[in-house]
């Protein structure tokens, strides 16, 4: 039974936990430095199949590094799973006390399925279901006061500059109700506990959290840095969804859930092909329910090509290649722009195509200020503000998830 335990373990499964401060020799740190604590944790990783390997010296690097410090097996909590596992390693309580059972949970209000470590919420945007009327108000209000002040001198262009304040609060009521929405979407992390990290920062000792899931969103703690693992959703609200644009007509999905890609029928494999690119659902406005953006897909004469133009870009790809990061703009209207990053892969061109887009996650560069991905950011400035050479290594992973998932 503990084989199959470890074997099925989905969160931290091999620590590596090193217990000195590393000199410029590689020796021992001078008495009375401080020490330091380094733990990596590998989702999905098999504890035997790691120190087994490690042994054979297949995996070198992590080798030296349980020379260095030390190696241990966690037995994980009930069920594995990726947001239990790490919810537990986290707080040190079980799942009866985090509250995190599973990836999904059942929403009492309609028994469907929702992601279990979060709750969405709806919070006013700005003052609400008052927006219209306050904005209309001051604009009558300060066209109002200079019309009265202008009719005291010239009684004809006053009642003119009043009669226009008028109108345009009448103007400015529709306006701000077709283009500032009444709420925004807000998220609360469901999990429970104190994480040992603001523990440790509590009793004065200094932490740095990259990626563990189930940390979104990021919370402030003292004197600490704070960047938000798996958790965290692209656009369209999900944990990943990617792409798969294809002219195959015998294409079916084999299912669709958190984790499923998004299938796009192509109308041709040769020649100009249009198609689109479906963004973020609606949370804003009552119309559109997902707000979309066109792709054109331009197939060369000679088949071994494929030119993609979106959201004001150009991007040629030959099989095999993968595109740089490529910036996608999603115009709920024209005052708010929602803007992800993707990439790009062209799996075919010919006889079919096959082409793969990565999950659309936000723009590290225009985030909105209450979608809080990092705590103290100013450590992870190179990652979120444009390190694309950083992004591509720190996100490889999920930006490939989908190439393994079953269309």
């Amino acid at each position: 039974m503990r084989l199959k335990v470890l074997t099925l373990i989905l969160a931290l499964v091999c620590p590596l936990v090193a217990h000195a401060v590393p000199t410029e020799n590689g020796g021992a740190p001078p008495v009375g430095a401080p020490s330091k604590v380094i733990v990596l944790g590998f989702d999905g990783v098999d504890a035997r199949y790691t120190e087994q390997w490690m042994n054979e010296g297949k995996l070198p690097n992590l080798a030296r590094l349980r020379a260095q410090g030390t190696f241990r097996p966690l037995r994980p909590p009930v069920p594995a799973q990726t947001p239990v596992s790490w919810s537990t390693f986290s707080t040190g309580i079980d799942p009866g006390r985090t509250g995190i059972f599973d990836f999904l949970r059942r929403d009492p209000k309609n028994y469907l399925p929702v992601f279990a470590a979060f709750d969405e919420t709806k919070e006013p945007f700005l003052l609400g279901e008052k927006n219209a009327v306050a904005f209309a108000l001051v604009t009558l209000v300060v066209l109002g006061v200079i019309g009265l002040i202008v009719v005291r001198k010239w009684r004809t262009a006053g009642v003119i500059v009043i009669t226009i304040a008028a109108l345009s609060a009448g103007a400015v009521y529709a306006l701000t109700n077709k283009y500032i929405p009444l709420t925004k979407p807000g998220v609360i992390n469901r999990r429970q506990g104190i994480p040992f990290w603001d523990a440790a920062a509590s009793a004065g000792r200094k932490a740095t959290v990259v990626h563990v899931p189930v940390t979104f969103p990021a919370t402030d703690f003292h004197d600490g840095y704070l960047l938000s693992g798996l958790g965290v959703p692209d656009v369209s609200g999900r944990v990943g969804k990617p792409f798969f644009f294809t002219s195959e007509l015998d294409l079916h999905r084999s299912g669709a859930n958190e984790f499923s890609i998004e299938v796009v029928q192509l109308e041709d494999n040769k020649g100009v092909i249009q198609t689109k690119i479906q963004g973020p659902p609606n949370k804003l406005f009552k119309e559109p329910p997902y707000i979309s953006i066109p792709m054109t897909l331009t197939v060369s004469d000679d088949r071994n090509a494929v030119r993609i133009d979106v959201s004001g870009q150009t991007i040629t790809l030959k099989q095999g290649d993968w595109s740089g990061w490529v910036d996608f703009v999603f115009p709920f209207n024209p005052l708010i722009k929602l803007r992800g990053i993707s990439r790009f892969h062209l799996i075919a061109s010919q006889p079919e195509i096959k082409l793969y887009l990565s999950p659309i996650n936000f723009d590290p560069r225009h985030l909105d200020m209450n979608f809080t991905v990092a705590r103290n950011r100013k450590m992870f400035d190179s990652f979120l503000a444009g390190d694309r050479d950083l992004m591509v290594s720190v996100s490889s992973s999920r930006t490939a998830s989908g190439m393994c998932s079953g269309a």
